[in-house]
């Protein structure tokens, strides 16, 4: 499909004796101006117009009244760029043909500079029928963090950048490509494609060496949602939940850190128990990174003097280089008998006596509550219930009964009263057969993308748990997080904050999205734990993607007591996580699977899991729920009691 927008748009021609009717005329530019489904309902407040003078002594004026005094007059071809349409007096004009109207252009700029700069006010006007458009360019903005942009109108183009939710881009007209689906916000498919020329104020040209890029049109918005109003829950709000998250910030820095074996043969092991398959055994004066403490089984040392814990170093780095590079796994665990603090480096403390070093930026305000659970102790002891009750076999119709052969009826004597007639039995209505029920607790995951929810219909269509989505990076907060939180309570419904996660090489940053994240979540007693929401990559590879959820899981954990549940898809976590069995084995076994399927179980990645299984599936994207606009995530629980996987 030709691109319409892109394309100059010519004079219209004359025939002897013939003009270009104004409907004609009109009826062209607003095919021209017509952008898309995502556009917003007045185009022009979103675009801009270069528009080329079709006649020498075109006239702008001060206002877009014939009457306005004129300012200038352009010579034929001269190029202008427009930022609207108004209404304005009737003119009449015969440049390029003949027409008429009251639509007005505003011009801001003439030739490449502003209209302030040369004339002194912000606007000039000048009658439509004496332009003909060049291009239309509309500005747009990223829906959806992990947007990417190509090198051509297909999923096959060369990528050239992944952009954050609310980039700014520019767009000259939309063209027809390969074929793309999109889970975002809602799962779509098409064949069109935005051609951009700018990204953040910066041309295609100057960030990627191409003239242009492409994004699916469902990735791209008009506008970002709105803050929404404040919360406003219908029944009196319940009892405000003490927080749980901590009074002092973790004593280990973002960047980790620098600790030395305390003797020679500091043993570095696959796991938190002295069971664990040594990796490496250090030797004196070996530089190691430490990102967490973390509870283990009981180990016994006598490095440098004789000690005994139950407590582990999480070990990330060694010798400078990623844990991840040399060996593997996301990280290593040492015991904390065997490792002492690098010159000039404070020695990290242990959850059970923790330094209260409270952070610059944002200042979280919770204390671990929960008891941490050592690793290796099983989930408690559940069975597995999430699956369709059996079908009730449907009462069979009974087979109708056989007119019966009508007996002559005798003529009865006289005198005699005749017998009646016996009525037959009706034959019994069979019972309906219903639809397959599944007895598996359910749910529903929201963000901005739902805008306003009527919780209580929610709460009275049976979902008894919601996720909510409250953060995204480090910046950016879901502005109805807030809202969904104090009003999904209120109704009953028990909530759970999860962070949209966008993961970078740079040194803290996983710290630093954790530390956002607590802070505008909140976390408290009775919530469901918090959640890793792991749909992008960003560019990083399986061994660095692993070692950023690696920090981001014991960041929280550290802020929380408790440990985090992933969010995933299977072939995300098969594909950019290289199916690790190390996160399920390693304490963190509450696995959220999105798989979105008519099957009866969805495909549990890493190995099931670990063997631990699913505890929470999105099993589709596309729901429909009361109280909800538009498709809805919906989730389903494998377990009968929601109770251990809550904030106690």
């Amino acid at each position: 499909m030709t691109d319409q927008h892109a394309a100059p748009v010519a004079a219209p021609r004359r025939s002897a004796g013939r003009r270009l009717p104004v409907s004609v005329l009109l009826s062209l530019l607003l095919a021209i101006l017509s952008f898309s489904s995502l556009a917003n309902p007045e185009p022009a407040a979103a675009s801009t117009f270069s528009l080329a003078a079709k006649c020498s002594g075109v006239t702008l004026r001060s206002s877009a009244s014939t009457a306005a005094s004129v300012r200038t007059r352009l010579a034929s071809g001269s190029g202008v760029t427009a930022v609207a349409e108004v209404t304005g007096s009737r003119w009449t004009a015969s440049c390029g043909g003949s027409s008429s109207g009251s639509v007005w252009f505003r011009i801001s700029a003439i030739g490449g500079k502003s209209v302030r700069s040369l004339y002194g006010v912000s606007y000039l006007y000048a009658a439509m029928g004496m332009f003909k458009v060049v291009s239309v360019s509309t500005t747009l903005y990223v829906g959806c963090s992990g947007t990417s942009l190509r090198a051509a109108a297909s999923t096959g183009g060369a990528l050239k950048a992944r952009l954050p939710i609310g980039a700014k881009v520019v767009s000259n007209g939309t063209v027809r490509g390969g074929s793309w689906s999109v889970t975002c916000p809602t799962r779509a498919t098409g064949t069109i494609w935005y051609r951009i020329t700018s990204v953040n104020g910066k041309s295609v040209k100057s960030l990627y060496g191409v003239t242009y890029v492409y994004a699916p049109k469902s990735l791209l918005v008009a506008s970002l949602p709105k803050d929404p109003p404040a919360a406003t829950p219908k029944p009196p709000a319940a009892p405000t939940p003490t927080p749980v998250v901590p009074t002092a910030s973790p004593s280990i820095s973002p960047s980790g850190t620098a600790m030395t074996p305390a003797c020679a043969g500091a043993n570095l092991r696959l796991s938190a128990d002295v069971s664990g398959v040594v990796k490496a055994s250090l030797p004196l004066g070996a530089a190691v990174t430490v990102i967490a403490v973390f509870p283990g089984g009981a180990w016994s040392a006598v490095c440098p003097t004789a000690k005994a814990g139950t407590e582990w170093y999480v070990v990330t780095a060694v010798n400078g280089v990623a844990v991840a590079t040399t060996y593997g796994v996301p990280a290593l665990f040492a015991a904390t008998g065997v490792l002492a603090a690098a010159p000039g480096s404070p020695s990290p403390s242990t959850p059970s006596s923790p330094t209260p070093t409270p952070l610059a930026t944002p200042t979280p305000t919770p204390t671990p509550a929960m008891t941490p659970i050592p690793i290796g102790t099983p989930l408690p002891v559940q069975p597995a219930v999430c699956a369709p009750l059996p079908t009730p076999i449907p009462t069979p119709t009974p087979l109708p009964t056989p007119s019966p052969i009508p007996t002559p009826t005798p003529t009865p004597l006289p005198g005699t009263t005749p017998a009646p007639t016996p009525s037959p039995t009706p034959a019994p209505t069979p019972t309906p057969t219903p639809s397959p029920v599944w007895n598996c607790i359910s749910g529903v995951d929201v963000s901005n993308w739902q805008g306003s929810i009527d919780w209580s219909q929610v709460a009275a269509a049976g979902y008894r748990f919601a996720y909510v989505k409250a953060s995204e990076g480090t910046a950016y907060t879901d502005p109805w997080y807030a809202v969904n939180r104090a009003n999904a309570n209120a109704f009953g419904i028990m909530i759970g904050a999860y962070d949209f996660a966008q993961p970078s090489i740079v040194p803290g940053q996983a710290e630093a999205e954790a530390d956002y994240f607590v802070s505008i979540a909140t976390p408290r007693s009775g919530d469901l734990v918090p959640v890793l929401d792991l749909e992008t990559t960003n560019g990083l590879t399986p061994a660095q993607l692993q070692t950023w959820v690696t920090h981001w899981l014991y960041r929280v954990y550290q802020w929380t007591g408790v440990r985090a549940t992933i969010y995933v898809s299977p072939s995300f976590w098969s594909t950019y996580m290289g199916n690790s069995t190390w996160f399920a084995t390693n304490g963190f076994r509450t696995l959220w699977v999105a798989h979105w399927t008519a099957a009866l179980q969805p495909t549990v990645p890493a190995l099931g899991w670990g063997g631990n299984n699913w505890s929470f599936w999105q099993w589709t994207s596309s729901g429909t729920v009361p109280g909800i606009s538009g498709p809805v995530d919906l989730d389903r629980f494998n377990y009968p009691d929601l109770s251990p996987f809550r904030i106690p």
